[in-house]
């Protein structure tokens, strides 16, 4: 009897087969679904992201520690090499304007990290400012 077993398989594998074939199109629907936002889903992610950003900047904005003295400095060194590269290519333009290029072009590179620096470190205080206004 046990070599009947290959007739009898067939529907159990094709069955499998079909689950896979279903499972693989389920995934593909639910990825191109998450791909496409909808202006719900957008404003939903949107604002749990503000969300998330505020309540670090309030926990941050409070601490009065050896980790924001720190942070402190550290925004303060990175802001103080940025304003120096910025007067040196003002201060080299006219000796040499290709110098003073490539380090503008520097400055445009680093422009955005040293936004980002200044908003991480400066933007929680601006903020407990305005939340305790009211």
């Amino acid at each position: 009897m046990a070599w009947w077993s290959f007739l009898t398989a067939a529907p159990n594998a094709a069955e499998t087969g079909v689950r896979i074939v279903e499972k693989a199109v389920d995934g593909i629907i639910s990825g191109i679904d998450k791909v496409v936002y909808t202006p719900e889903e957008k404003a939903i992610a949107q604002q749990k992201a503000t969300e998330t950003i505020i309540s670090l900047w309030k926990m941050v904005a409070v601490e009065n520690s050896e980790q924001s003295k720190a942070r402190r400095d550290i925004a303060f060194i990175i802001l103080r090499v940025y304003f120096s590269l910025i007067f040196m290519a003002i201060a080299v333009v006219g000796l040499n304007p290709s110098i003073a290029a490539m380090i503008l072009k520097f400055i445009e590179m680093i422009t955005f990290l040293v936004t980002g620096v200044s908003f991480i470190y400066f933007g929680p205080h601006q903020i407990q400012k305005l939340l305790n206004k009211d």
